[in-house]
């Protein structure tokens, strides 16, 4: 018999953030080597949480649609030449952009998550 509430995957986005976190950071360092792998890591981590995702809907223990983000704030960090590359990565992660606002000297991207 199905549980009461639907099962969270609570702490995946959190992970998700540190890996992507880390993956930048090393990139910064010029540790492309261990970016990469970082980078690897985070894509095995989306990988099985799809997985799971799905084999949870098909069990009928998870709802089709998990609740998400209804936005998220990223600061574009750079020169306007650097956005694409930070907003293609955000695309890859599930992101589109809805806005850019100027806050001071910073930009920042209004982003929604993607259907």
């Amino acid at each position: 018999m199905p549980p009461a509430d639907p099962v969270e995957l609570g702490e995946a986005p959190s992970l998700l953030a540190a890996l992507a976190d880390a993956k930048a950071a090393l990139i910064d360092g010029a540790d492309l080597e261990a970016a990469s792998t970082v980078g690897a890591l985070e894509a095995r981590v989306r990988a099985l949480l799809g997985e799971v995702r799905r084999d949870l809907r098909l069990l009928d223990l998870m709802p089709s649609r998990a609740p998400s983000p209804a936005y998220g704030v990223f600061v574009l960090e750079g020169g306007i030449a650097t956005w694409p590359e930070q907003l293609g990565a955000l695309g890859r992660e599930g992101w589109r952009l809805v806005t850019v606002v100027r806050e001071d000297e910073r930009y920042a991207g209004l982003f929604e998550p993607r259907a």
